[in-house]
């Protein structure tokens, strides 16, 4: 009994290795490198190597000479080369192995402190074990090999789980200030000021709130909250100072110390049809809907799960009395929402933001759901936690019955094109073009030659069969995580087994989806 109680301790670390290893287990071995983003490949890696080599030569590395013409790399994060923790990884490995290493710690920083602040919350074991991870799936590989997204990323579960800790009194202000204050002094030196500026402000509006919902002194809350929040600041700017001085200084002479127009500024952001992604990994391209590369999937199950928990929390707000996860998930869902409405294209949120301060000098909206979708994995796991209440909600039933209608019918007509060919492309490119030409060219104002618009449906179908080869394992795996999430929860509402049964079964397809769609990449 001892054994196993000892064992279960360390189920966690055991677990965060396992899916640090999902994701850098091939580059730890020496097998690949991650050339999936330019950046990376021509950028990071060479400055990394240069600081590397001066390390070991005992030279200064503040100046890069071969690149840029000369590159004085004090005034960026970019390297993150006065991070004592890279100076010591860096000082004991080569360049690239280094960049490896310290990207594998960064993903296990970021699974620990998610379950940290999953467990604050009150979300159960297994729950909290999940969130990490689902969280992670949401990034595309390009940007999680990215050194300065992979240094920052922990932050916001830092931060809610000191706040929450201070709110709940399991830390005192003082103590979990000082943790907070750390983690944002040592993202200030090696992490990227956008996502850690959104990271402050998307914990502070989760921590707002909790605490509307506590029934406490607020005056004492208040006070312990505000001593939480000073020490954080204080302390986090200080261990940042060897960034934020000359940063401040030369800040005038960089291209951001003029306002961009709004249209640059927007340049990446979330349109509609990235909702699609939602359901299947953003490695996917939906040809006409989305190019993918967008952080929305927090994994299909786990998205079925967030949404049930959020419609169950909606719903108990005509109770006069609500649980702890109902409110926990109405936060976490409305801090999420707000996230992925400042990410869309045009939004007001974002638009407003950029007359402030700080804020205002940030570009590309969708770098919002870098990390809002760690609230949405929070809210998976408050669904995992609700989900013997959720399956019992007609709305949900609805949402979840049309998804798996729509994928049979999609996943169906992709099969009859591979099986089909050229031939059934060209019969069905005739065929919509026919009944297009007679109810919608006319009066939507095309006035193309007809054999134009022919050959753009049969341009697009084929675009479709190639993009979602039946051979390639991405497409497999993406498609097939959608098709079995779909069949595992009509097999619960349908009660093709129990719902301890269908809950281990979920669990089951949830730790199935964190492993394969990195290893898919």
């Amino acid at each position: 009994m001892f054994a196993m109680s000892k064992a279960r301790k360390y189920l966690p670390a055991l677990w965060f290795v396992l899916v640090a290893f999902a994701w850098l287990g091939p580059t730890l071995a020496g097998r690949v490198i991650f050339a999936l983003d330019a950046d990376l490949a021509i950028y990071y890696y060479a400055i990394l190597s240069f600081y590397s080599d001066a390390l070991h030569a005992g030279q200064s590395f503040l100046w890069i000479p071969s690149i840029f013409s000369g590159f004085p790399v004090y005034l960026s994060q970019s390297g993150g080369f006065l991070d004592p923790i890279n100076i010591l990884i860096f000082s004991l490995l080569d360049g690239m192995t280094a960049v490896h290493v310290r990207l594998t710690l960064d993903i296990i920083l970021t699974l620990t402190t998610s379950y940290l602040a999953a467990r604050s919350l009150g979300l159960s074991r297994t729950a909290a074990l999940l969130v990490g991870p689902s969280y992670l799936i949401s990034l595309n590989l390009r940007y999680l090999s990215n050194p300065l997204t992979a240094n920052t990323i922990f932050l916001l579960p830092l931060l809610i789980f000191t706040a929450h800790a201070t709110i709940r009194g399991t830390l005192s202000p003082i103590r979990a200030g000082i943790i907070a204050g750390i983690g944002l002094g040592w993202a200030l030196l090696a992490g990227y000021t956008q996502l850690i500026v959104y990271a402050l402000l998307l914990a502070g509006l989760f921590t707002i709130g909790h605490v509307l919902w506590q029934k406490s002194d607020w005056k004492a809350l208040t006070r312990r909250l505000a001593v939480f929040g000073v020490i954080t600041l204080l302390l986090g700017s200080t261990i940042g100072l060897p960034f934020i001085v000359p940063a401040q200084k030369y800040f005038p002479l960089s291209a951001r110390a003029e306002k961009a127009p709004l249209a640059l500024t927007t340049l990446k952001s979330i349109e509609p049809g990235d909702l699609m992604l939602a359901f299947v990994p953003d490695y996917l391209y939906f040809p006409y809907i989305t190019s993918g590369r967008k952080a929305m999937y927090v994994g299909t199950a786990w998205f079925f799960l967030a949404l049930g928990a959020l419609i169950v929390s909606v719903q108990a707000i005509r109770r006069r009395e609500r649980t702890d996860a109902e409110r926990g998930a109405l936060v976490a869902g409305a801090t999420g929402l707000f996230a992925l409405v400042a990410a869309f294209k045009w939004s007001p949120i974002f638009w407003a933001m950029t007359y402030l301060p700080v804020i205002g000098l940030f570009r590309f909206p969708f770098r919002f759901m870098f990390l809002g979708t760690f609230l949405f994995a929070l809210l998976g796991g408050y669904g995992l936690d609700m989900m013997r209440e959720i399956v019992r909600v007609r709305a949900w039933k609805l949402f979840v019955g049309t998804v798996s209608v729509l994928t049979t019918v999609f996943v169906f007509c992709i099969f009859a094109l591979h099986v089909g060919g050229d031939a059934l492309i060209r019969l069905l490119a005739n065929g919509g073009h026919s009944i297009l030409g007679a109810t919608v060219y006319g009066h939507a104002g095309f006035t193309k030659d007809p054999s134009h618009y022919r050959l753009a449906i049969e341009n697009g179908l084929q675009a479709y069969r190639e993009f979602f080869s039946i051979g390639d394992i991405g497409v497999v795996v993406g498609i097939g995580i959608l098709i079995l999430s779909c069949v595992v929860f009509i097999g619960i509402l349908r009660k093709w087994f129990s719902e301890e049964t269908g809950r281990w079964v979920t669990i089951g397809l949830i730790s199935l989806t964190v492993l394969c769609v990195p290893l898919s990449q």
